[in-house]
């Protein structure tokens, strides 16, 4: 059995970040819909954070459909 690694805390921090449009928030949505779809939910969340990781880079987030 392996041991249980201990939980870190962390907090978001949002100060800079002003009201989304709707259709901010359908596009965030759905780019992210797929992207569970396809990458799952550890794909979605290395992405979020900024990964440099070479998955991110190999599932060519940076030429998905939803990103600016």
């Amino acid at each position: 059995m392996s041991k249980r690694k201990p939980k870190v805390s962390y907090s978001l921090d949002g100060s800079g970040i002003s009201n989304l449009m709707d259709q901010e928030i359908e596009a965030i949505l759905r780019a992210a819909d797929e992207l569970i779809a396809t990458g799952g939910r550890s794909m979605l969340s290395k992405i979020l954070k900024g990964s440099k990781d070479i998955k991110v880079w190999e599932y060519g987030s940076s030429n998905h459909p939803y990103k600016e």
